[in-house]
């Protein structure tokens, strides 16, 4: 029970640290749309990030992507097609 007090206390030290926690659920939920929305706006019509060819620029971008598109974190998936379509470019195979 204590470790477990602890851990929760460390968690939120952290998340305050870096911002995260430092703002209410529906903040984090506006500041999340923004990062698709603004992938979007950089992808444009173009196939990759960079240019014509894939690079690692678009392989980091999929992985962020493929992350936010874990069951876990469906609830702001919904409203972000664009986030399914990016990754559907950059699938392999």
């Amino acid at each position: 029970e204590e470790a477990c007090k602890q851990g929760r206390e460390r968690v939120r030290a952290v998340l305050h640290g870096q911002g995260l926690g430092r703002h209410s659920a529906d903040e984090v939920a506006n500041l999340g749309g923004r990062s698709p929305s603004a992938l979007a706006v950089l992808l444009g019509d173009r196939e990759y990030l960079m240019g014509s060819r894939l690079c690692a620029t678009d392989a980091t971008a999929f992985g962020m992507v493929a992350g936010a598109l874990a069951p876990i974190f469906r609830f702001a998936a919904h409203a972000f097609g664009t986030r399914r379509k990016t990754s559907s470019r950059t699938a392999v195979g």
